[in-house]
């Protein structure tokens, strides 16, 4: 019998109002540079004024913490969850 997830797919509007603006000193410069190019290769289109296409998870047991697949910029073999923990102060990491 196969186990239930950890984590459930969810809308982006259901965490957009709750998601804290993230500034430049959060985030750093390179990363604020390249997310847009993350965002289109991620989409497979180049047009972001559109609403893009990118699965969100929130962990079941833990409403705060949500992730996203990404794939390695440097290996296409190599997949991450990057983890935002987010709290009524902002996000934690």
């Amino acid at each position: 019998m196969r186990r239930p997830s950890a984590w459930e797919t969810i809308d982006h509007t259901d965490i957009i109002d709750d998601f804290p603006t993230l500034s430049e000193e959060d985030i750093g410069a390179f990363q604020l540079k390249c997310a847009p190019s993350y965002a289109a290769e991620k989409a497979g289109i180049n047009d972001l004024t559109a609403a893009v296409p990118y699965s969100i998870q929130r962990c079941r047991s833990f409403p705060n913490l949500i992730r996203a697949l990404t794939h390695s910029a440097h290996s296409q073999r190599r997949s991450y969850y990057p983890t935002i923990q987010l709290s009524s102060d902002g996000f934690l990491g």
